[in-house]
């Protein structure tokens, strides 16, 4: 269910060994291996991922398919993007840094190799002979106290609440004091509510479906009115893994994939339009606005007059996949003896603020980044997982992050696997940080990898411990 082919792992071999001989020879060898080496990429993380879904439903919800999806799109698709972009397309991506055939092919070279040593692991971990991929799975977990469709409107309603009272008066501007970061984390319960709730209801043929339904919506339009591509898209996501997970069918999931597509390619330029107005009225994209404001720059995006500035020519949407600048920017300069840093505070993560007050942010790397490469401190940039550890280690880290990785990534979604077969559903939020993380790929790996996971293991215990004393009371309630 789980486990990586050889076809797949012998694929990826032949591709990072075909391109690390064209980087030694170099001339025409450059142009056809960087189509080549990314072409060969993205077959073999698509066909994985059908592959899954064809076993079992359930694999949607692990982190291994999101991170074929996430290698599929900023690591294949990013560097075709690049590739086949118009001149003006190119020109903005150059604005970060100037990359030529040699640059683009040790990019993809890395990628590769990251990816089939990942898999490897992966392989290695779900081949355990108490793994079966079937029924319990590795983890014998504690089914829920409560029914699906209570536990699905409690988180609904739970993160709702954070949104609701603290996130969006903030961000609107009703309020000016700020809020706890953990509230944001929070407000994520109501995505996993709305998944659960969908699913339920559904089953039930309830009436109350359709309102839960308009609430994802109206959860669509405030993360368009907050110029965010990720919370406009995540609530159509789960509305639409709810429609798959029902019945999974071809059918299905070609709506589901395109209707996400389709949305994502619809508000990115809206959202962009927004962003940058917000970075030229309130010098950043996270201030407080009025929600009439925010309407009135989404409806400048219609009125060729009021455009912010940028160039109409530019294919903003694409780029947004393509990582070759930044990633190639990173492999630069460890080549020039400037490694990377980012893993030095990998411990710190492990550490509450509050016994630490000065812990050091780690959500700052992507700000330094972006300061090192174009001097704005106000904007965030990331390499992605592989281009990060070779920064940081050259081809050793490479193997070595990419070995972790595949031990995170493939005990997770055995874990999720095992969460959805118990009918474990209180233990869905960390199902959702698994895939949240296991989607990261463009991230930094102590940030979005080392991160979720001491929110997952202190999360399990919680959501456990509730459970365990939900049962508990209603026993003694029976007796």
């Amino acid at each position: 269910m789980l486990a990586p082919s050889f076809d797949e792992l012998a694929l990826l071999l032949l591709a990072s060994a075909l391109g690390a001989v064209a980087l030694l020879l170099g001339g025409l060898w450059l142009t056809i291996m960087n189509v080549l080496v990314p072409v060969v990429l993205m077959f073999t993380m698509a066909r994985a991922t059908i592959g899954m879904l064809r076993v079992s439903v359930a694999t949607v919800w692990t982190p291994l398919l999101w991170l074929r999806a996430a290698i599929f799109f900023y690591g294949g698709f990013g560097t075709v993007v690049l590739i086949v972009a118009n001149d003006a397309s190119r020109d903005y991506a150059e604005m970060f840094f100037t990359v030529y055939a040699h640059d683009i092919l040790e990019y993809n070279v890395i990628l590769v190799l990251f990816t089939l040593v990942m898999l490897a692991v992966v392989r290695i971990v779900t081949a355990r002979p108490d793994y079966t991929g079937e029924r319990r799975g590795l983890f014998d977990l504690p089914k829920s106290s409560l029914d699906l469709s209570v536990i699905g409107l409690s988180f609904l309603l739970l993160g709702a609440a954070a949104n609701f009272m603290f996130i969006i008066p903030y961000q609107f501007g009703y309020v000016r004091t700020t809020f706890p970061a953990f509230l944001s984390e929070v407000a994520q319960a109501s995505m996993i509510g709305l998944f659960l709730t969908t699913v339920s209801l559904a089953r039930r043929r309830s009436p109350l479906l359709l309102p839960v339904i308009m609430f994802g919506l109206l959860f669509v339009l405030l993360g368009l009115l907050a110029f965010s591509k990720s919370s406009t898209v995540m609530p159509w996501v789960m509305l639409c893994l709810a429609y798959f997970y029902l019945r999974p069918t071809l059918r299905r999931a070609v709506i589901m994939a395109s209707s996400i597509v389709a949305l994502f390619f619809l508000s990115a330029p809206l959202v962009d339009q927004g962003r940058m107005l917000m970075s030229v009225r309130y010098g950043g994209i996270d201030a407080p606005a009025p929600l009439s404001e925010r309407l009135e720059m989404l409806g400048t995006y219609f009125d060729d007059r009021a455009m912010a500035s940028g160039d109409e020519d530019v294919n903003y949407a694409a780029l947004r996949f393509s990582y070759v600048n930044v990633g190639s920017f990173v492999v630069a300069l460890r080549d020039t003896g400037q490694g990377g840093s980012t893993y030095e505070n990998a411990a710190a993560i492990f550490v509450p603020r509050a016994l630490w007050p000065d812990k050091p942010i780690i959500t700052d790397d992507a700000r330094q980044l972006s300061y090192q490469m174009t001097g704005n401190w106000n904007n965030s940039l990331a390499p992605g997982l592989a281009p990060e550890a070779y920064w940081n280690g050259g081809w050793l880290g490479v193997v070595l992050i990419a070995m972790l990785l595949g031990t995170v990534v493939s005990t997770w979604s055995i874990y999720n696997l095992s969460v959805q077969l118990n009918s474990a559903w209180h233990l869905f939020p960390i199902v959702l940080l698994g895939v949240r993380m296991g989607s990261r790929f463009d991230g930094f790996f102590v940030a979005d990898v080392l991160g979720p996971i001491a929110f997952g293991v202190i999360g399990h215990f919680v959501l456990t411990l509730a459970n365990a004393a939900v049962s508990r009371r209603r026993i003694d309630q029976a007796a």
